[in-house]
């Protein structure tokens, strides 16, 4: 089989997330519909070759070694399992190569929200991720990637790690798989994809965000979101303000002292967009810091940053959310709360976009209590010549579909602001056999440039809420530390909103 490696254009480097005990207030539709996986749990033979398991296969590439194992005995599940093997040299990670077993495609619904949930061992970090395929709407055959969850904690013990996945619009297949990019050890078992019912909708919870600070986009968009009463983030590239040379392309100061006036958020994009995955310790700092004290001196807070190129490591996340009230991302998926500062998921808009696959998404926030969409434009033009742009109409178009459909449209910020002034909600985490808790919350799907929601994936985390027979006897007391632990959190946004500094939020919650 030829390696599948994951686009690199749209691949963001993600920071590894941290398990705590404050897990999601998000409910979920309930399952509806049968396991899509085949041969879940590995027990049935290939009929073509008796030592493989029936509908999963392999996969590697790049700078890992690895050794796949069909298990049997000690499993979580039945009889056999899953195992890989692998040795990745120093310093290498997921932009380098990876390991993973992968399920055979299974029918999807396009749009839909899929249920998925595993038994996992390990004794390092992994992922669980999905491909999905289908045609755009010229019958182009498209794929995405989808990070469905990060799984940080390594198991001494079997535990079931559970996630929610948004199928993109496009799809007609998707395969599940668990990939790892260390040297270590993971096995897998009984692996479920259930097809949620729809829930009950509410209006959407949208953002809409402006990378860069395009005066195209402020000539043609800026304008149609003024006339509606709307509002935006807007992500500036600070060291363009009236620089000479960029003045014809990019917004000078009177443009931001406009963009505030009307009521739009001002956030930072660096200094001068820098990829910030090969900036240096200094350097980083600087892009940080004083592109946020450039914008201040415009007479406003700054409370976010986004990364140029959507390109960042684990240690630039670290120092990002110590600056910042949030980070956001272009890995592509919904945010579900509570909301990963540390990395906000967005689906980057472009010229191949669709109303109608925005409309998808806007349909799943509508149906996942809490769940924030978060849309990223940059450049506009009647023409579109390139990906990055977008036509005036198309944008038309897509305000009066969110306001046909009642989305609820506010900067980044104000959504921020809402939700921590809401009360604590009643915290019932998953926790698996052994009291390890993997169930974290995050936004739902996709990675890797995966078409990323970044352009590419997202991922989130599904908790179900009232299932007595999946809590230990500790819950209680698992549910009062992790709302201890969020609000010990929501203090520390609070003093950042005054600017205060304060310890970064554990990634991955």
């Amino acid at each position: 089989m030829t390696a599948q490696r994951r686009p690199r254009r749209r691949l963001a480097r993600l920071p590894w997330l941290v398990a705590t005990l404050a897990l999601a207030p998000t409910s979920f539709a309930a399952e509806a519909g049968p396991n899509l996986v085949a041969n879940p749990s590995m027990e049935e033979p290939d009929a073509k070759d008796p030592s493989k398991p029936a509908a999963w296969s392999t996969n590697t590439w790049g700078a890992v070694t690895p050794t796949f194992t069909w298990l049997q005995g000690d499993c979580a599940v039945g009889a056999r399992c899953l195992r890989i093997d692998a040795t990745v040299a120093a310093g290498k990670g997921y932009d380098d190569g990876d390991a993973k077993w992968w399920s055979a495609p299974f029918t999807v619904q396009p749009a839909a929200t899929l249920a998925v949930s595993l038994q996992l061992r390990s004794d390092v970090p992994c992922r669980v991720m999905a491909l999905a395929e289908g045609a755009d709407g010229k019958g182009t055959p498209k794929s995405q990637w989808v990070l469905v969850k990060d799984v940080p904690a390594p198991s001494t013990g079997w535990a079931k790690v559970q996630a929610s996945m948004s199928v993109p619009a496009f799809a007609a297949t998707a395969r599940l798989m668990v990939v790892m990019a260390a040297t270590g050890r993971v096995e897998v078992d009984d692996l479920q994809a259930v097809t949620q019912a729809s829930a009950a909708k509410h209006p959407a919870k949208v953002s809409l965000t402006f990378d860069d600070g395009w005066v195209s986009a402020y000539a043609y968009l800026v304008p149609e979101l003024d006339a509606r009463g709307l509002r935006a983030t807007h992500f500036i590239i600070s060291g363009y303000i009236d620089r000479v040379g960029y003045t014809a392309d990019y917004v000078g100061s009177k443009r931001v002292r406009d963009l505030l006036g009307a009521g739009h958020e001002v956030a930072s994009h660096t200094l001068m967009h820098q990829d910030m995955a090969k900036a240096t310790a200094a350097e980083l700092d600087e892009n940080l810091e004083l592109s946020r004290k450039a914008l201040e001196s415009f007479g406003t807070m700054v409370p976010g940053f986004a990364w140029p190129y959507g390109s960042y490591t684990a240690t630039g996340a670290e120092r990002a959310r110590k600056t910042y009230s949030y980070v956001r991302t272009v890995e592509p998926g919904l945010n579900l709360l509570p909301y990963d500062l540390s990395k906000l998921k967005a689906y980057v808009v472009t010229n191949t976009t669709s109303v109608a696959e925005v409309e998808s998404w806007v349909k799943q926030a509508e149906e996942l209590d809490g769940a924030w969409l978060i849309l990223v434009y940059h450049r506009a033009d009647p023409e579109a010549p390139l990906d990055s742009y977008v036509t005036p109409q198309s944008f038309i178009d897509t305000l009066d579909m969110l306001q046909a459909r009642n989305a609820d449209i506010r900067p980044m910020g104000q959504w921020l602001d809402v939700w921590k002034a809401q009360p604590l909600p009643v915290v019932e985490p998953w926790v698996a056999d052994g009291g390890a808790s993997f169930d974290a919350p995050g936004s739902l799907p996709p990675v890797p440039g995966l078409g990323s929601g970044e352009g590419g994936t997202g991922c989130g985390a599904a908790l179900r809420h009232g299932q007595g027979s999946d809590i230990l006897g500790n819950a209680g007391l698992l549910a009062l530390l992790g709302a201890m632990g969020l609000l010990l959190r929501r203090r520390r946004w609070a003093a950042q909103g005054a600017g205060v500094a304060a310890a970064p939020t554990p990634r991955g919650q």
